[in-house]
């Protein structure tokens, strides 16, 4: 079984230059969406590898980020439904983008998605990868994206 875990981990998509940020976002929002698959807060780890540097100094290790994410803050993203995501706009090297999620019970709920290019010289150096994810004011979120 340690076998199988370990071959999963490494066909699990990791940062790359060659992903878009948009791409970044979804891979992140599709491991959230089935958490549990393979094995318990898979998805939450898949997340985790797409978090920047700064991200994970702030919110690591994986244990307290996995603490974070099941907060009632962040858990309507655990296991949603359905996602609408909003146009992406990227200045330079930061890219942000709105995705609207009905969660298993409750309300749609709306997170700003942040993201950094990595600078040259590092371990994920062009990589995007996320440095935020803000969960919007309910009475501000969009229920629904227009494109």
């Amino acid at each position: 079984m340690t076998a199988l875990l370990a071959l999963l981990a490494l066909l699990a998509p990791a940062p790359s230059p060659s992903l878009t940020p948009q791409a970044v976002v979804k891979l992140q929002v599709e491991a959230l969406k089935t958490n549990d698959a393979p094995k318990p807060d898979a998805g939450i780890a898949q997340v985790w590898a797409f978090a920047s540097p700064a991200n994970k100094q702030q919110t690591g290790p994986l244990e307290r980020f996995a603490q974070m994410v099941h907060d009632p803050m962040y858990a309507p993203m655990l296991n949603h439904r359905r996602v609408q995501f909003g146009p992406i706009k990227v200045i330079g090297d930061e890219a942000r983008q709105v995705v609207i999620l009905e969660p298993a019970r409750g309300p749609a709920v709306g997170y700003l998605f942040i993201l950094g290019r990595q600078p040259p010289g590092g371990p994920h150096a062009g990589c995007w990868m996320t440095d935020a994810v803000i969960r919007m004011p309910d009475e501000a979120a969009p229920k629904t994206i227009t494109i």
